[in-house]
């Protein structure tokens, strides 16, 4: 198999960008910082330990390597690829973002005041492939519950940062943002999820305030909270036990604004460089891989 000219998906890049070189902002401002100081006459010399430190990092911005963790993804790409087996991912958390994907959409829609686009093409540069979830610029995630949901200060996930930096240069955007939004399980997984909790009790009988734990746990706006109480028959009468008349009396709708969470990747055609060498790297790595394993060479 010939893998000289093989597209990249944006999906999955980042596993071969971590380690691969480059510096981070803090790493170049040390690289400047050791530079002006042994340039400076009015400074001392730098320490051995600053010396070695200075060289390590120009040698890593100067010098692009694939990272060990970044070969094995590419040998396991190799035969997958080559032999078209591909393992299907799936997960209770993926398969309600497949679900939810319209309606991920539509709540992005009424947040920003915009009518977004459905993406149902794959685009293709030289290096790279992929197909977005909203063309103007957004990828949809479906947080699978309250707790799931990114925290606001901490950075975009490396994986979904390079997946937006492969979207930008395939629509030819300059930003690109990771909304991740919180929304309702549906009826059927949550029927799914009170039906598995039922084999942990005996006789099969749910407790009424464990169906309203699990309706609690999954469903964010109180019109739903009612009704779903009412199709799973656990809203509380005077016979109900106190633990059930406690959740379902102190339900708190969660507000939109609290149900997404967005991360801006803004475009950076340096960053971009790097990923077209790390690129080049890969895929004389999965031709290397290929011509030593590719066939059978017994004599």
């Amino acid at each position: 198999m010939d893998f000289t000219k093989y597209k990249f998906r944006a999906s999955s890049f980042g596993n071969l960008m971590t380690g691969t070189g480059g510096l981070t902002v803090a790493q170049e401002k040390t690289i400047k910082a050791l530079e002006w100081k042994k340039k400076d006459p009015e400074q001392k010399d730098l320490t051995e330990k600053q010396e070695t430190t200075l060289k390590e990092l120009i040698y890593k911005r100067d010098n692009i390597e694939l990272s060990k963790g970044a070969k094995t993804y590419l040998r396991k790409l190799r035969r997958e690829e080559k032999f078209g087996r591909r393992a299907e991912i799936k997960s209770k958390f993926l398969t309600k973002g497949i679900e939810l994907e319209e309606e991920a959409i539509t709540f992005l829609s009424i947040w920003h005041d915009q009518v977004f686009t459905n993406n149902k093409e794959r685009l293709f540069s030289e290096y790279f492939q992929g197909e977005c979830d909203i063309e103007e610029g957004y990828d949809t995630k479906c947080s699978w519950a309250l707790n799931s949901l990114p925290d606001p200060e901490e950075k975009l996930d490396s994986l979904y940062e390079y997946q937006n930096r492969i979207y930008m240069i395939l629509w030819e955007l300059d930003q690109w943002t990771t909304s991740s939004i919180l929304l309702n399980m549906t009826d059927s997984a949550l029927n799914d999820a009170i039906y598995r909790e039922s084999f942990k009790w005996a006789g099969n009988e749910i407790p009424e305030w464990k169906k309203l734990e699990i309706i609690n746990l999954y469903i964010y706006d109180e019109r739903n909270f009612v009704r779903l109480c009412d199709v799973h028959d656990c809203t509380p009468n005077e016979e109900s036990e106190g633990e059930a008349i406690d959740i379902f009396t102190n339900f708190k709708e969660i507000p939109q604004h609290e149900r997404i969470i967005e991360k801006t990747v803004i475009r950076d055609k340096k960053i971009e460089e790097t990923m077209v060498e790390v690129a080049k790297l890969a895929r004389i790595y999965l031709q290397e891989q290929e011509d030593k394993y590719g066939s059978d060479k017994r004599q």
